[in-house]
Parts: C-alpha cells; structure tokens; sequence
C-alpha cells in the first residue's frame, strides 16, 4: 500500500503528529456483474488533517463511495470555527477535501490524483498533503 511510505515521508509519524483510528467501516458496491466489499479506514493524523483509506481485494472501490463517510467524520470537528482537510486514497488515486463550517458548511474537493499511468503524480500528492499538515498545525494553534 502507498499510505504508509507517503505517511512517513510527510513526516506525519513524528509529533506533533499522532496517528489515530476509529472503527473501520464496511462498504459494499453491488453492480449488475459484481458485487464488490471493502473496508473504510479513517485515520486521523491530527484534530484537522483526516486520511481516509479505502481497502479492497478486488476492482478498486471509487473515491466518490467514500465521501460520505468522510464528510461526516469531519463534521464532527469541535472546533468548527476553522477548516478542517483530508485526503482519501483508494491505493490508484489521491483526492483532497476541504470542509469549512463557519456559518453554513460547504467543502471542496480537489482534482483526482491517479498513480497509474504516471507514478509522478505520488509526487504532486506529497507536495500538497506536507503544507496541509503544516497548515492544520498553524490553525490549531
């Protein structure tokens, strides 16, 4: 998997960073040909920088699936007077989020990030997720 190596790179496995997870959650896709089970994984690396990992053995679970999951994670910021972000990774592709709840919630999701055909993009994913660990620390402070 490519979250371990891109945590660490990031420098996200050394505080002020603390890994934590809450329970996973089970997905299920069912299409007319398959039917397609996975786990949601959310690990919070810090109270707002979220990254959510979608798991599954077989055809890979889309990013859109797992939106839901983490926007309603990252509702539950108690501090809601700041953004909050997250990335989601299914292992192919990378997408960010961004949630702002000042007044009425609104979020924002950025462009996919595909590792195939061109492993660089690894690249483009690390160079947005280490300012937005360094950002969600500025924030919290």
């Amino acid at each position: 998997m490519v979250v371990a190596p891109l945590l660490t790179v990031a420098g996200f496995l050394d505080p002020p960073f603390q890994i934590r997870s809450p329970e996973s959650v089970e997905i299920t896709i069912e299409d007319p040909v398959e039917i397609v089970k996975g786990l949601i994984d959310v690990l919070v690396v810090h109270d707002r920088l979220w990254v959510l990992v979608i798991e599954s053995k077989r055809n890979g679970i889309p990013l859109p699936s797992a939106l839901p999951q983490i926007l309603a994670y990252m509702m539950t910021n108690p501090h809601q007077d700041q953004p909050i972000f997250a990335m989601a990774t299914n292992g192919d592709g990378f997408i960010f989020l961004k949630l702002s709840q000042d007044g009425t919630p609104q979020y924002d999701v950025s462009d996919s990030f595909l590792l195939w055909p061109r492993r660089n993009k690894f690249y483009d994913v690390l160079r947005i997720l280490k300012p937005l660990g360094q950002l969600s620390l500025l924030i919290a402070h």
